[in-house]
């Protein structure tokens, strides 16, 4: 049986619709386009903040705490589609669509990337989560402090400071 290619709608650096190509296209050496992801951060009412454990599995940094949902956004998916699609598949829970607040898009020029940021705020209880196995090993609330401390660690995903340092910024802030 073959398996379907996963398509993605590309973008020039201006955030021009360029036209489909597949997953493995973008992510080549040199694609000379971005596509989007989304990049979901999930807080609670007590301003804790949910992080996953990648699975050991995954190819980008495995076994690193990182955010608690992100994935791409497949050609003609409505971005929100994409938001509750991917916490959906990772975590198990249906969040509605008027639950994701929009924060900033990133540029991450290495993965060739748009990345939608989006906040959720939502008391989820970890008992309610089933985990997507090959993707997500664990979760759990930090406190600020404690998220702030592993963000900047060596036991946080590789991403680049300045995304670690907006996401920071951006948490930090209760809104």
């Amino acid at each position: 049986m073959m398996m379907e290619k996963e398509l993605l709608d590309t973008y020039d650096i201006n955030n021009k619709f360029l036209g489909v190509k597949t997953r493995e296209f973008c992510h080549g050496e040199n694609p000379k386009c971005y596509h989007k992801a989304v990049y979901i951060w999930i807080r609670n009412k007590k301003g804790q903040i949910l992080v996953q454990q990648k699975s050991l599995n995954k190819t980008h940094s495995p076994g690193k705490w990182d955010m608690p949902v992100a994935g791409h956004v497949k050609a003609g998916e409505p971005i929100l589609d994409a938001c509750v699609r991917e916490t959906q598949e990772e975590l198990g829970i249906l969040i509605p669509k008027k639950d994701f607040v929009f924060k900033q898009q990133f540029l991450y020029e290495k993965g060739h990337q748009f990345c939608e940021i989006f906040v959720v705020n939502k008391n989820v209880d970890l008992k309610t989560i089933t985990l997507q196995a090959e993707e997500v090993a664990q979760v759990k609330w930090l406190n600020f402090d404690e998220f702030a401390n592993l963000l900047f660690s060596t036991n946080f995903a590789n991403h680049p400071t300045e995304y670690r340092e907006l996401v920071f910024n951006l948490l930090k802030n209760k809104e």
